[in-house]
């Protein structure tokens, strides 16, 4: 219920579904991470999401406060031929 906006890099989007918002975050901190490390030197990077969130009840209802979500990428750097 309500608007849900994502900031990510220097865009912002405005949702009307937590799902939606929260999907897109993930779909967006993959990107960054991947082409990050593909700057950082690896072709096949693995990549963890984990998702925090923060909400409140009020009058017996669910409240979305916030929500971080954050991408590791772990991988070899590639072989120098």
């Amino acid at each position: 219920e309500g608007l849900f906006r994502l900031a990510s890099g220097e865009t912002v989007r405005d949702f009307l579904d937590e799902a939606a918002a929260i999907a897109a975050a993930e779909a967006d901190v993959r990107a960054i991470v991947a082409e990050r490390a593909r700057d950082a030197g690896t072709d096949s990077a693995e990549i963890d999401v984990a998702t925090e969130f923060r909400v409140s009840t009020v009058e017996a209802q669910r409240m979305f406060i916030e929500a971080h979500v954050v991408a590791v990428a772990s991988g070899r750097p590639r072989i120098a031929v």
